[in-house]
């Protein structure tokens, strides 16, 4: 682009403009039926009033709001999403949920790359004597759904130890 003419500025816009519209098509392909009722944000694109006020356009009956509001710091989300992909990595879980993605097939996400000093083949021994000898299609089975249990004022409540 910058070789044609256009300017940095031009550039960013362009790419966000690309961010936007990929998670706004993929929102309306993959949501059930009715649409979506919510949309919590977090993450370097959640800052960015360019691609939520697209949202915002193209899901104009969906309330997108940040992470912030259920107790879950917006700057966290990526940290804890490859924290949770991790682990389910390391339990042989699958986190692809067939019906909502292009393959027929539950897979395990990533590859974990042990180290030096990482006592991963401890750990994977420690799994599978966890596991045991469950069957393993049985351990395949996706995370389907994460529930956010709010207070009577729609307010995320938190549990304390």
């Amino acid at each position: 682009m910058l070789a044609k003419g256009a300017t940095p500025e031009d550039c960013v816009a362009t790419i966000t403009r690309i961010t936007a519209k990929s998670l706004a098509h993929s929102y309306k392909r993959w949501s059930p039926p009715g649409g979506i009722d919510e949309i919590y944000l977090g993450g370097g694109g959640s800052y960015n009033p360019n691609i939520i006020m697209y949202l915002r356009e193209q899901l104009p009956k969906t309330n997108i709001q940040f992470l912030d509001v259920i107790g879950i710091p917006c700057g966290s989300r990526e940290a804890m999403s490859f924290s949770f992909k991790g682990l389910e990595c390391i339990v042989g879980r699958s986190l692809i949920v067939p019906t909502h993605v292009e393959s027929d097939k539950a897979g395990i996400i990533g590859h974990i790359q042990p180290g030096a000093g990482f006592q991963y083949h401890w750990l994977m021994k420690h799994v599978q004597d966890f596991w045991g000898n469950w069957p393993l299609e049985k351990r395949m089975d996706p995370v389907l759904e994460m529930e956010i249990v709010k207070d009577a004022n729609g307010v995320a409540m938190r549990k304390h130890a």
